[in-house]
């Protein structure tokens, strides 16, 4: 009758894996109440993607602000930079981003974000009871 036993030691990748921190594995940083605040805002699907892009390239880099062109973010998001320039633009109307000379920062007090009612522009209120046509 013999007696066998196992022993196991850790490889030194397997340690490392261990002590890596958030950033080092693919983790981002998020303040949660910041997230849900972006979860309940009534954003398109463009302007959230460009928020998390200029989110990913400032906080997540432990930057308060960073030059951030708009071709950079067009590349992370697959969004023309085009209508990545308009999008910022609207973003920074909504005070969820601010601009300082030619560097871009989020504003991460998300109860000054402002948002309008609705997206669409108001229709004319004057409307005409008769249409005159007029012959030449």
């Amino acid at each position: 009758m013999t007696n066998v036993t196992y022993a196991y030691f850790k490889s030194k990748d397997e340690e490392q894996a261990f002590l890596m921190t958030g950033s080092d594995i693919g983790f981002t940083k998020w303040d949660n109440e910041l997230k849900e605040a972006l979860l309940r805002a009534p954003l398109t699907f463009r302007q959230y993607k460009v928020f998390d892009a200029i989110h990913r390239l400032t906080i997540d880099w432990n930057k308060q602000c960073a030059h951030i062109e708009n071709t950079r973010i067009g590349k992370m998001t697959a969004i023309h930079h085009t209508h990545v320039s308009k999008v910022r633009k609207e973003l920074e109307n909504m005070n969820m981003i601010f601009k300082h000379n030619n560097e871009v920062s989020i504003n991460q007090n998300y109860h000054e974000w402002s948002f309008n009612k609705s997206l669409a522009k108001p229709a004319n209120k004057v409307k005409p009871k008769q249409l005159i046509v007029r012959k030449r």
